[in-house]
């Protein structure tokens, strides 16, 4: 008689079917299940104890998958960590780049402001003193200004002064030339005549110099 042995996949399971085997072919069998116990006891200690030890080693066999597996799982983890670590990096390591440019950009941008500033005190400066030398020359002006109007009323006065002086002796001269012609018709007094005439040209001589 053929007994059907199924698919087994570890020893423990072969020898386990091996001591129902020999339960199966003993004639007792259908007597009592005692009889089963009794022929399960009477297998070899050692198939026992390989029997154990197989279980343990599949019990270590499904611990180290789990630990595989777990450590595969971990080395991914680790892995993403990895690159989201360097991907970071290489981020701020652009930001910093890119702050020093704005850094750069910056300080150039603040020289240039403190340049104009500077450039404006200068302009402010100059500014100032040619406002200063206009406002000097202005007043050198207006001062010369003042003086020739002044000079122009002392010339106006001399003026009128001169024109009544020179119609006072143009009287004299009428005066004088007419008196001539009295004196050309009495010899005796012609020398009197040129004398009034010398004198009345001395006059003259002396307020031309005297005002000018």
């Amino acid at each position: 008689m053929k007994i059907w042995r199924p698919f087994v996949s570890s020893a423990s399971e072969v020898m386990k079917l091996e001591c129902r085997s020999a339960v199966a072919r003993s004639p007792l069998t259908a007597a009592s299940t005692s009889w089963a116990q009794v022929i399960l006891l009477s297998c070899p200690p050692k198939m026992l104890g390989l029997q154990s030890h197989n279980e343990d080693l599949e019990k270590d066999k499904t611990s180290q998958n789990y630990l595989g597996k777990g450590m595969e799982q971990v080395a991914k983890k680790l892995g993403v960590a990895h690159e989201e670590i360097q991907r970071l990096t290489d981020e701020l390591q652009v930001k910093e780049k890119e702050q020093c440019k704005l850094d750069s950009a910056l300080k150039k941008a603040q020289l240039e402001i403190d340049k104009l500033k500077e450039n404006l005190v200068k302009q402010k400066e100059n500014d100032a003193a040619d406002l200063q030398k206009a406002k000097e020359h202005n007043q050198r002006l207006d001062e010369e200004i003042l003086a020739l109007r002044n000079r122009v009323r002392s010339l106006d006065s001399e003026k009128k002064v001169l024109g009544e002086m020179v119609e006072r002796l143009k009287g004299e001269v009428c005066e004088s030339q007419d008196n001539k012609q009295l004196e050309d018709h009495s010899p005796g007094k012609t020398v009197g005549g040129e004398q009034r005439e010398q004198v009345l040209y001395f006059k003259v001589l002396f307020f031309l110099i005297s005002n000018f």
